[in-house]
């Protein structure tokens, strides 16, 4: 494992917090960059290089890992690479916990996350910094849950949804997909889809201006 090619794709704060996490199983040159961003370009960040933009470098890795924060531009990179044949694998550091949980494609458990028995995290889910994500949860494709957010047992969080830094929620709620959590809420029943959400007790403060995949601009080319 430690002499497979792996790439990143971003190099911004995110890219760098998947690095310090692949690396911990793979030699740093090993581990490569791709990024949109010509400036990027032939940087080297603790031993591991950018190559350049993303769709031209796709081929020949032994893995991948989407390392964008957004959550509208990760879901379109991982259909574009699931398109092509390719598969996330995942990221979980050693020191974050989980127990008899299942971890899908592309996820990320970043420091000190911790996942409780029986809960799911789908495709190209983030779990930051210290979260706390309880037992028999629910996580979407490309949810990020924020650093130190907590999420009681049974909480169902849909595709996209953000969930803001050091946010509570309640056991058993839904988030509804493309729904926002502003930081430091407390959500106390279910939030619609497409929602952003704030307060405490959290209320809605307006729509998700963003929520339309589907025909979503973001430049990932």
């Amino acid at each position: 494992m430690k002499d497979e090619r792996i790439v990143i794709l971003g190099m911004g704060g995110h890219g760098k917090v998947a690095h310090d996490i692949l690396c911990q199983k793979h030699y740093p040159d090993h581990v490569f960059f791709l990024d949109n961003d010509v400036d990027k370009w032939n940087q080297c960040y603790h031993g591991s290089r950018c190559l350049g933009a993303i769709k031209e470098n796709l081929s020949g890795w032994d893995g991948l890992f989407i390392a964008i924060g957004d959550n509208v531009v990760r879901w379109h990179l991982m259909n574009m690479v699931e398109k092509q044949g390719y598969f996330c694998q995942v990221a979980i550091d050693e020191s974050s916990m989980s127990t008899r949980c299942i971890i899908h494609q592309g996820a990320m458990l970043a420091k000190g996350a911790i996942l409780g028995v029986g809960s799911v995290v789908r495709r190209c889910a983030i779990l930051n910094s210290g979260c706390i994500v309880d037992h028999e949860c629910d996580i979407g494709r490309c949810v990020h849950i924020a650093p130190g957010a907590k999420l009681a047992g049974g909480v169902k969080v849909g595709d996209r949804a953000f969930v803001g830094l050091g946010a509570n929620i309640i056991q058993g709620v839904t988030i509804g997909p493309d729904a926002v959590i502003g930081a430091g809420s407390v959500v106390l029943k279910d939030v619609p889809q497409g929602e952003v959400w704030a307060g405490v007790p959290a209320r809605k403060i307006k729509e998700n201006e963003c929520i339309n995949v589907e025909t979503n601009t973001a430049d990932i080319s």
